[in-house]
């Protein structure tokens, strides 16, 4: 997740975390991004966020730039804001499924033995410009074969996503993009 909430014209991403919080505690993790650390610093966005009773986005931050194209820097990044969610929220609080809409999941795997991971495909992401460089690409592959193979059930957005997903032999569901975007 990266946008508000409180945007008038929702975002793909916020779809499912607010349906779910129809029925379920849900507790979004935002990617962290370096930008967002001087944000979060001078008040223009909340490390936490309640959108509703069930609902908490935990906007992450990156403590070092240029992690989507260092996979050091990705993981440290990543263990951080792990590590800080998890004292915010408590030892009380536990998961039993996440939900992940990136790859970089799989480099927090270590700390979630015991947990089934879903993982909701909005786009093709080695498309994406994020990923258009030679050491971005091959981090995303590896980030992205790890994470295959500890994925208990994948959510695309489209029909041509579960047919590029199709061979890692995994439960695939279609969520389409709830508006029409041509």
């Amino acid at each position: 997740l990266g946008s508000s909430y409180s945007q008038v014209i929702p975002q793909i991403e916020h779809y499912l975390p607010l349906y779910l919080s129809n029925y379920k505690k849900v507790v979004c993790f935002e990617y962290p991004q370096f930008r967002k650390l001087f944000q979060i610093i001078t008040n223009k966005l909340p490390l936490i966020e309640n959108i509703n009773n069930n609902l908490i986005i935990y906007h992450s931050f990156g403590i070092f730039p240029f992690g989507r194209t260092i996979s050091l820097i990705n993981f440290i990044n990543h263990s951080i804001n792990y590590l800080f969610l998890k004292f915010i929220l408590g030892r009380n609080h536990h998961a039993n499924t996440i939900i992940t809409f990136t790859p970089e999941l799989s480099l927090l795997i270590p700390f979630f033995s015991h947990i089934r991971i879903i993982y909701h495909v909005l786009d093709n992401y080695a498309s994406l410009p994020w990923w258009d460089n030679f050491f971005s690409k091959k981090q995303y592959i590896f980030l992205e074969k790890k994470l295959l193979k500890n994925t208990f059930k994948m959510i695309t957005a489209s029909k041509s996503l579960i047919t590029k997903y199709r061979q890692n032999n995994l439960n695939i569901s279609l969520f389409q993009t709830p508006g029409n975007i041509e």
